[in-house]
């Protein structure tokens, strides 16, 4: 697959976007987020939408998307993901990444230092990219940030996210991105991250939820989440539901208790998120070099 990332900034870009995620989300979700009239406000405010193209296929197919909107956040220029969809027949982590990464540099050449966006902590894929290939950092839960909604992904489950924030041009994203340095914890080993949840194989082959040790402390804390939320959904939406409201407890305690989501864990078919108790500025500033167990003792900054 040969893949183009390119600026949307007109009419035929946008129509292609709007399809996109009519196939991806379905029609009442997208059309209520980002309808052509939607896209070209986002364009016309300062904004910014990029396509990933499929050059290989005989008609030029837009398989992903995404849009930010313009603004400032803790006195720096910052963009906001209003969406990110890809297509539901060609989703590949390779490019989601390679879309943000774009997203990055257009970004850094608008004078952008920081993208925000809320992430489903069910999602290990999304944290995957986010997190792990591109050093993102989760820095807070909200619950129902959505209310609920009907499109392909959320039907049946409170809208519960993660905000994270990317900034673009610090020591993590810069060693990651530009230096093809891996995340600090793809050194841990496992016995040094200790799993807060206990789950067991059901009947359906997934995973189900039995409880979450809400007393759990440690440097580095794992928190199981669904290898495939859709599936569980798709095979008993009770579970998945419970999956969602066990897990908002651990979430919203590892937060207030001053942990930050640093990246996804992928053993042996099972999928997890990462915590790690350290200072925001520590883990943007060290650059994911020497010790990851150092970050919590790193040196305290105001922003990043």
């Amino acid at each position: 697959m040969s893949i183009a990332v390119e600026r949307l900034s007109d009419l035929d870009g946008w129509v292609a976007c709007e399809r996109l995620g009519l196939d991806a989300l379905g029609e009442r979700a997208f059309r209520s987020l980002c309808a052509v009239p939607i896209l070209r406000a986002i364009h016309d405010s300062g904004g910014l939408i990029l396509g990933a193209w499929d050059d290989a296929s005989p008609e030029r197919v837009l398989i992903g998307a995404v849009g930010d909107l313009a603004g400032t956040y803790k006195g720096f220029a910052s963009f906001f993901s209003l969406f990110a969809v890809m297509s539901r027949r060609q989703r590949t982590a390779g490019t989601a990444s390679l879309l943000r990464r774009a997203e990055r540099t257009a970004a850094v050449a608008a004078g952008v230092e920081v993208v925000r966006w809320w992430m489903d902590p069910l999602r290990g894929e999304e944290a995957h990219v986010g997190l792990n290939l591109l050093g993102a950092v989760g820095v807070s839960y909200e619950r129902n940030v959505f209310g609920g909604l009907a499109d392909r992904e959320n039907a049946g489950l409170a809208t519960d996210r993660v905000g994270v924030e990317w900034w673009l041009r610090s020591p993590r994203t810069a060693a990651i991105l530009d230096e093809h340095r891996p995340v600090a914890h793809y050194r841990l080993e496992l016995h040094q991250m200790a799993v807060i949840t206990r789950t067991s194989l059901g009947p359906s082959g997934h995973r189900t939820l039995l409880d979450v040790d809400l007393a759990a402390t440690g440097p580095h804390l794992l928190v199981e989440v669904p290898d495939q939320l859709d599936a569980v959904r798709a095979a008993s939406p009770d579970e998945a539901r419970r999956w969602r409201l066990a897990t908002r407890d651990a979430f919203e305690r590892l937060f207030a208790q001053g942990y930050l989501l640093v990246g996804s864990v992928r053993e042996a078919g099972r999928s997890f998120q990462l915590f790690e108790a350290a200072d925001l500025g520590a883990v943007l500033g060290r650059g994911d070099v020497g010790d990851p167990r150092s970050g919590a003792g790193g040196p305290k900054k105001e922003e990043p």
